[in-house]
């Protein structure tokens, strides 16, 4: 029993510990109006009007020393903040806030990276097992968003003219609030796709996926095995059904609430 509560108390000091050392370190970057993110950094990144009035960015790092040193930052030739862990480092949580002056022109997160944007006016991509809640997408010019390997986004409202969408490799995407003029719209690998609402758009769903979405003029439809619910009253052409369900509504109350597809599913 003394042993027992000898390793909790030395548990907890450790902790303690931990938490005590943790610092905040900002970091000079060069002005950057876009974020990609990696190794397992967290980062979120805000929106101020006063943030670039000099022509900088800010960013400040939390965590433990080592943690902190150990990252790597720079701004590419596109204006593009990259962080990163240097070969070797401490893998312990590191936490990023960094702010902009306006909507980041990229958004990228791999390798285990989680980014919190409160505003995206361009492409948004994230790979590799990671995460990404963008609270507003908005652009006057076509925008792609991509999910793929074990990753997932998430998108709560904005308006673009046209949306190319790709979603692999058992990922997923929440867009509900997201709007479109038109799309093209890939979903493969066991994935899923919600929410987006859009006037028109070419769909591909494939290899027990699933893809619900609002769309209201038009939709060109290929699937093969997988799950594909529509609703706002569009006009659908079938290119190719293979052992698919489509359920296609003019009320919005027909689709499904967001799933991630079994294994074992069987498609009729």
């Amino acid at each position: 029993m003394a042993a027992r509560t000898l390793l909790f108390f030395g548990a907890a000091l450790f902790a303690f510990a931990q938490t005590a050392l943790a610092v905040e370190e900002e970091r000079t970057v060069a002005h950057f109006t876009g974020i990609s993110v990696s190794d397992g950094i967290v980062v979120h990144a805000n929106t101020t009007a006063n943030a670039s009035a000099d022509g900088t960015s800010s960013l400040v790092l939390s965590g433990a020393p080592d943690a902190v040193s150990g990252v790597r930052s720079h701004v590419d030739v596109w204006g593009t903040l990259i962080l990163s862990r240097a070969p070797g480092a401490s893998h312990s949580d590191v936490v990023a806030t960094a702010v902009v002056s306006g909507p980041l022109t990229y958004a990228g997160a791999t390798s285990r990276g989680n980014l919190t944007a409160y505003a995206v006016s361009g492409t948004v991509i994230v790979s590799s097992r990671s995460t990404m809640d963008v609270g507003k997408l908005d652009a006057s010019r076509p925008t792609s968003i991509v999910a793929s390997s074990e990753s997932s986004l998430k998108v709560s409202s904005g308006h673009v003219p046209f949306l190319s969408v790709s979603c692999s490799a058992l990922s997923s995407m929440a867009l509900a609030g997201l709007q479109a003029d038109s799309a093209s719209i890939a979903v493969s690998a066991k994935s899923s796709v919600a929410g987006v609402a859009l006037g028109s758009a070419t769909v591909s769903v494939s290899s027990q996926s699933l893809l619900s979405m609002v769309a209201t003029q038009s939709v060109g439809l290929s699937c093969t095995t997988s799950e594909v619910y529509i609703s706002g009253g569009a006009a659908v052409t079938p290119y190719s059904n293979d052992r698919c369900t489509v359920d296609i509504s003019s009320t919005q109350a027909a689709m499904p609430p967001p799933r991630r597809l079994d294994a074992a599913t069987v498609f009729l």
